[in-house]
């Protein structure tokens, strides 16, 4: 086979192999089970609702700073030389207080916002909460994942058990 000859056919090889691989994204995206998606908020609503997070965002900075340090204390008693059980109690209950302190000012934040909103926002905007939270679920494993998991987790430990033990 003359040189030129197998450059166009390498050539020709590497496109069918990237059209290949760029149809089967596309189908892949396109003919996965997707949840219906609901109605978007309303342009001012969802403007609104914008503009009252990166608020909440700014003015609670500093719990985010604490939650960010408890959590570098916590991984330098991890890696610590000698590890001590007091330290990682302290640090553990230093990550829950700025855990709960941040949660406590989202929720105040979210309070803030509802209570400046019509009932039928209000009812839409949770409508899109909870289609958002079981995604979010979804992507980390829970529900029908989670139990599968379990399942096979228990007929491997069946399996163990029931399994000869090792010759030495």
């Amino acid at each position: 086979m003359n040189r030129n000859l197998k450059i166009v056919f390498t050539l020709s090889l590497l496109l069918n192999v990237m059209l290949l691989g760029a149809v089967a994204s596309w189908g892949y995206r396109y003919l996965a089970d997707r949840p219906v998606a609901m109605e978007p908020l309303k342009p001012e609503l969802s403007h609104d609702i914008a503009r009252h997070m990166v608020k909440a965002r700014r003015e609670h900075e500093n719990l985010h700073q604490d939650l960010k340090a408890a959590r570098q204390a916590m991984n330098k008693v991890m890696a610590a030389q000698n590890f001590s059980e007091a330290d990682f109690a302290e640090a553990a209950q230093k990550i829950d207080q700025a855990q709960q302190a941040l949660y406590k000012a989202r929720s105040e934040a979210m309070l803030n916002m509802a209570k400046n909103m019509s009932t039928e926002d209000r009812q839409h905007m949770a409508r899109q909460m909870e289609t958002r939270g079981k995604e979010i679920s979804e992507r980390r494993g829970s529900g029908d994942n989670v139990d599968r998991l379990r399942e096979r987790l228990k007929e491997r430990r069946r399996q163990l058990e029931n399994s000869p033990p090792p010759v030495e």
